[in-house]
């Protein structure tokens, strides 16, 4: 069984102290980002679909660079890859604060997102070195609960400052938080290196064409790979939120710009308890458990959302979603990478996100269109629904991969570690 360490603990090591509020503060200022970009969309009254296009010019480098990105990330130094790719956003970004023609914002914007497809394994794959094996579930759960906090607080603040100041500023808070996390890059000691150790690496050229390799080594795991296909169904189905979430806010509910911002804090607050819940899953068996139930969770959350008579009820069931999204990618981040070789843990996670992104663009697509037909209330009880059914399927057929589980943890018992 992982140990979970206390989150005292943690903080004891130097690296830890350096990265992980670094990538905190730098969340945050994605947050403020993508709200802005948001907003800036809706103000201009252009529609839905622009919405749906600038979701999906955010997920496409993550899709396109799945064999690249995992290369990479097992292949060269992390501090210069983390470095190079951290420094490019924050000059991406920049410039974004000073341009206003809508192609080129959506151009920048994939750039950055072009960083982020590199950045992303990579720290992913080195925090297990810097925190050690035996304590990667509760470093999950310790930035889980972290981005719970902060991704809200972002959005929050993102749109306090676009009401206020327009879209310049904003964005230039979030170049700031990327400029942070170059330093931290460069500052932290625990280095990850596939060359530097030996390791043997297909060409560039060849993780390229193979977008699918990193999928090799999460399909050896038999209870990985399940949940890996059953997260994604749940994007598919309730991911198209996205695109109507600010016209639920603004137009059915007639909320201002500041408060739907705001209104991200009741996330924040049921992101802290789904850290905690996380947090104190230490057998493998909860983990699964959690994951499954957090699916449900969040489409029983969008179906409230959906039907909320006022912005009140609305924060409530956003509350609802918060914890169990945080709950569930916390516990399924730990198996995750628990579960995954090291050496291959960079494509792993690349290719976890490009599939992610693969169902988000999907859902992107069925949001938009749902939503253009029925309007964003309609939307958010479709998706719900389907998020559920597809819960309720997925634990079904998972059902016997933890009836092992839970045998191999029980032939453990008697010595000092189980199952992880």
């Amino acid at each position: 069984m992982t140990e979970q360490a206390p989150p005292r603990q943690l903080w004891r090591i130097r690296d830890v102290r350096i990265v992980v509020p670094a990538r905190a503060v730098s969340l945050l200022g994605d947050s403020v980002l993508a709200i802005v970009l948001l907003l800036y969309l809706e103000r201009a009254h252009i529609g839905i679909w622009p919405v749906a296009v600038m979701l999906g010019v955010e997920s496409l480098p993550l899709v396109l660079l799945i064999g690249i990105a995992g290369h990479v990330a097992d292949t060269y130094d992390s501090r210069t890859v983390l470095a190079i790719a951290t420094a490019a956003q924050t000059l991406a970004c920049c410039a974004l604060a000073f341009t206003s023609d809508l192609v080129a914002v959506f151009l920048l914007v994939f750039a950055i997102q072009v960083g982020q497809a590199f950045t992303v394994p990579t720290w992913t794959a080195l925090m297990p070195r810097v925190v050690g094996e035996d304590k990667i579930g509760s470093f999950v759960a310790l930035q889980s609960g972290l981005a719970a906090v902060g991704a809200p607080a972002g959005a929050g603040l993102g749109g306090l400052l676009f009401g206020l100041t327009g879209m310049r500023t904003a964005v230039l808070v979030d170049t700031a938080t990327f400029a942070l996390l170059t330093c931290a890059a460069m500052l932290v000691q625990t280095r990850r290196s596939g060359h530097r150790e030996g390791i043997t690496r297909p060409s560039a050229a060849r993780a390229f064409t193979r977008v699918f390799a990193g999928f090799s080594a999460i399909r050896q795991d038999a209870i990985v790979w399940p949940m890996m296909w059953a997260l994604t169904a749940t994007i598919v189905v309730i991911g198209g939120v996205n695109v109507v979430d600010v016209f639920l806010v603004r137009v059915s509910l007639h909320t201002s710009a500041s408060l739907y911002g705001l209104s991200e804090i009741a996330a924040a607050v049921g992101g802290v308890a789904g850290s905690v819940v996380a947090a104190r899953a230490k057998a493998v068996t909860w983990q699964v458990t959690i994951t499954f139930a957090g699916f449900a969770l969040v489409g029983l959350g969008c179906i409230g959302a959906g039907l909320s008579p006022d912005f009140a009820v609305y924060l409530c069931f956003g509350l609802l979603i918060g914890l169990a999204n945080t709950a569930l990618n916390a516990t399924f981040g730990a198996v995750l990478i628990g579960r995954t070789p090291e050496a291959d843990r960079g494509k792993a996670i690349a290719s976890l996100n490009g599939l992610v992104q693969v169902g988000m663009v999907v859902a992107l697509v069925l949001g938009g269109t749902i939503g253009q037909a029925f309007g964003p209330r309609p939307t958010f009880v479709i998706a719900g629904v389907a998020a559920v059914a597809v819960a309720m399927a997925s634990a079904v057929l998972a059902s016997r991969k933890l009836s092992t589980l839970r045998s191999e943890q029980k032939k453990q018992r008697g010595q000092p570690e189980a199952v992880t």
